[in-house]
C-alpha cells in the first residue's frame, strides 16, 4: 500500500513473502537499517522507498527480482540475502532451505 510505514519508526523491515507490490513513499522511514525485499514483488513505485541512513542494508534473492532492479537503479547498497548480517553486524549465510523468518544468527542469536 501506498505510504504504508511513511514516518514510522522502523529499524528492520523484512516484506512477507506473497507481497506483490510496494506503492508510493510505502517505506520512507528514516531510521531503517535492513530491508528484505522477496522475490515475489513485481512493482515497486519509484519513491517507494527513501531512507537517509546512508548505513541501511537492503538484501534481495535474486538478480532477475524487481528488488536487486530497484535497489541497483536507486543507488542503494545491496547484498543477496545469502551473505545476511544480523542487527549487531555479524555475517552469516543463509542455507538454501531456510526462509528469513528462520534466519538466526549462531554468534549472537540476533536476525
Amino acid at each position: 500500500d501506498s505510504f504504508a510505514f511513511a514516518n514510522a519508526k522502523v529499524k528492520d523491515l523484512v516484506i512477507p513473502d506473497g507481497v506483490l507490490e510496494i506503492g508510493d513513499a510505502a517505506l520512507q522511514c528514516g531510521g531503517l537499517t535492513t530491508l528484505i525485499i522477496p522475490d515475489s514483488v513485481v512493482e515497486i513505485a519509484s519513491n517507494a522507498i527513501e531512507s537517509t541512513n546512508t548505513t541501511t542494508l537492503f538484501y534481495y534473492y535474486s538478480t532477475n527480482s524487481k528488488a536487486y532492479e530497484y535497489f541497483t537503479s536507486n543507488g542503494f547498497k545491496c547484498m543477496p540475502i545469502t551473505e545476511f548480517k544480523c542487527g549487531n553486524g555479524h555475517k552469516f549465510e543463509r542455507n538454501d532451505h531456510e526462509t528469513y523468518y528462520e534466519m538466526i544468527c549462531s554468534v549472537c542469536g540476533g536476525l
